[in-house]
């Protein structure tokens, strides 16, 4: 699984995605360490395979929702 880009959801998480093959993506939310920091990313959730970018964003955005209203 090669991984094929960061998207920024906002100023403090972004998912990671990954090709699962066949057109299908998955990947996980990270908490992104501060800049100036040599820290690595918080993994905060895995995305599940979905059907493409977009839709492994929508369900990224969701579940950062209901992660932040606890």
């Amino acid at each position: 699984m090669e991984q094929l880009q960061t998207v920024m959801l906002d100023k403090y998480y972004a998912l990671k995605l990954r090709d699962e093959g066949e057109g299908s993506v998955s990947g996980e939310i990270v908490l992104l360490s501060g800049s100036g920091q040599k820290r690595s990313d918080m993994r905060i959730f895995e995305v599940p395979a979905m059907q493409d970018e977009q839709a492994a964003k929508e369900w990224a955005l969701r579940a950062l929702l209901a992660y932040r209203e606890g």
